[in-house]
């Protein structure tokens, strides 16, 4: 248990920290969670639960697949740098990169599932925006 939740090299903690970055994924989920607030026409909150529900679970994993993604593609430069190699979890070893490309496709798929079960435009919009995060990440 010490192993999973541990302070140092819990595998939780390298996932949320090393991988995903969670500090920035909050960080720019709380800026698109205002912009869904600035959208919603009134205050009855229950006739927003369901889109409330696929912003937040697709905000986080597409947020998620791009710090991710970007770690992914730094690892070589990480590695080289020695103040930034602990703050990427594959460039540290912590995680390979194999497992890096796995969790990857996690967080496209899930996004991108969800969105196709509410509606054509939000599936568009979702591979979109991942497909940008990816050619943004992606080396020249």
């Amino acid at each position: 248990m010490e192993k999973i939740f541990g302070k140092k090299n819990g595998v939780l903690i390298n996932f949320f920290t090393g991988f995903i970055r969670i500090r920035g994924v909050c960080n720019w989920f709380a800026i698109s969670f205002f912009g869904f607030l600035l959208g919603i026409s009134s205050l009855d909150i229950t006739s927003y639960l369901l889109p409330l529900f696929f912003f937040v679970v697709s905000t986080f994993f597409i947020l998620a697949f791009t710090f991710a993604i970007n770690n992914y593609y730094d690892i070589d430069t990480d590695k080289d740098n020695p103040r930034r190699a602990n703050m990427n979890a594959m460039a540290s070893g912590k995680i390979s990169k194999h497992t890096g490309m796995m969790l990857n496709l996690i967080f496209i798929v899930i996004p991108l599932v969800l969105s196709l079960f509410y509606t054509r435009e939000v599936f568009v919009f979702c591979a979109a925006l991942v497909l940008w995060m990816w050619v943004y990440s992606a080396p020249p």
